[in-house]
């Protein structure tokens, strides 16, 4: 009977860590992919599920999405930030408030990048006029300011 028992209980036990373990990696990729960056303690699970990470722009573009709350649709390169934020969210002013949040969204996703922290980063409202100086207007932009800014 120990025979019997010990021949069914090897296969039984790896089929459960098997199952154990490949619920763990779908709860980090869940886990990653639903707090915007895909990553965990330094570890990017993107690149575990999906190949090589994001390029920084593609990580832009993403971030624009989720900040202006666009659901799956991605904004094109062109498009104006302020125009995105009007389609989408009417509860808060653009400027500054929006602004504000994005420029908080962007120096969190790219700490390695302290230009952006140093006040590099100033967005332009629609008419220019609350905050001549800024210099982002469109999605473009942003990328590109993230992009020249030096990393550390």
């Amino acid at each position: 009977m120990n025979g019997n028992y010990s021949r069914w209980r090897t296969p039984l036990v790896e089929v459960i860590v098997g199952v154990i373990v490949v619920l763990a990696l779908w709860v980090a990729y869940l886990a990653g992919k639903h707090s915007g960056g895909g990553r965990f303690n330094g570890f990017e699970f993107q690149s575990l599920f999906r190949g090589p990470g994001m390029s920084d722009h593609d990580r832009t573009v993403a971030l624009v999405q989720r900040w202006a709350k666009m659901g799956t649709n991605k904004p094109r390169s062109d498009a104006e930030l302020a125009a995105l934020w009007g389609k989408t969210n009417t509860s808060m002013a653009f400027y500054p408030d929006a602004c504000l949040e994005l420029t908080s969204d962007v120096q969190t996703a790219f700490p390695e990048r302290p230009g952006l922290a140093r006040g590099d980063l100033r967005v332009q409202d629609f008419n220019a006029t609350s905050n001549p100086g800024g210099k982002v207007k469109t999605v473009d932009d942003l990328a590109q300011l993230v992009l020249s800014s030096p990393p550390q």
